[in-house]
């Protein structure tokens, strides 16, 4: 069951720029694809818009769209659906991965909501979490934004549901984040969400407990 702990938004988690695509360091994996990046193997499930069949496709990749970058210190990878673009589009999959082992997961987790925070209309954002707190493990996130800031180019009238997860190795940090938009609506009315409530908390579950960061050097 989704439990509400606090009013922010964490919507738009990851914003990649088109202008970063470049080969994507991607392949399959058990878990579904896998990650190569700064020293690190992040491995994590296959976007939830993927039917059965083309989830069992021996190279899933030509069925999504896709773009990344890795300036040394964060690389991100972000998928949306096949014939959707990264500017204009109603599901996206993004994982970063940082290297800074240093930082708590609780700390990263803090530092983004701050940051866009200012993203959404401030009565219509919402934050919940998915399951209880545990030191150094926090539990796959959910965030709703009922409406964006009219300020904001090319998103006036939307809004958005998102999940996000979190990882690390004793090397570095990663994200997992899930998102779907669709027109304005009352995050106190799941009935008006984007999304079902149901596939929220499965794709939470999900992303949470099949995703792995590993420091492979």
């Amino acid at each position: 069951m989704l439990k509400t702990v606090i009013f922010v938004l964490f919507a738009g988690v990851l914003l990649v720029s088109p202008a970063w695509a470049q080969a994507v360091p991607v392949t399959k994996s058990e878990a579904g694809l896998a990650f190569a990046a700064l020293g690190h193997t992040l491995s994590f499930p296959l976007p939830d818009w993927l039917s059965a069949e083309e989830q069992g496709a021996a190279d899933p990749l030509p069925l999504l769209e896709s773009t990344s970058r890795d300036d040394g210190k964060e690389a991100v990878v972000e998928f949306v659906p096949k014939g959707q673009s990264f500017d204009a589009w109603t599901m996206r999959y993004a994982v970063r991965v940082i290297l800074q082992p240093e930082r708590t997961l609780e700390d990263l987790r803090q530092q983004v909501v701050l940051e866009l925070s200012q993203t959404c209309k401030p009565d219509l954002t919402g934050f919940f979490q998915f399951g209880e707190e545990e030191p150094g493990a926090p539990p796959a996130l959910g965030f709703a934004c009922g409406g964006f800031l009219d300020s904001i180019a090319g998103l006036s009238g939307q809004g958005e549901i998102a999940v996000i997860a979190f990882k690390r190795s004793d090397k570095g940090l990663a994200t997992i984040v899930e998102e779907w938009r669709g027109p304005a609506f009352d995050p106190s009315a799941p009935a008006s969400w984007p999304i079902a409530t149901t596939i929220v908390q499965n794709r939470a579950d999900r992303l949470h407990a099949a995703s792995e960061l590993q420091a492979t050097e």
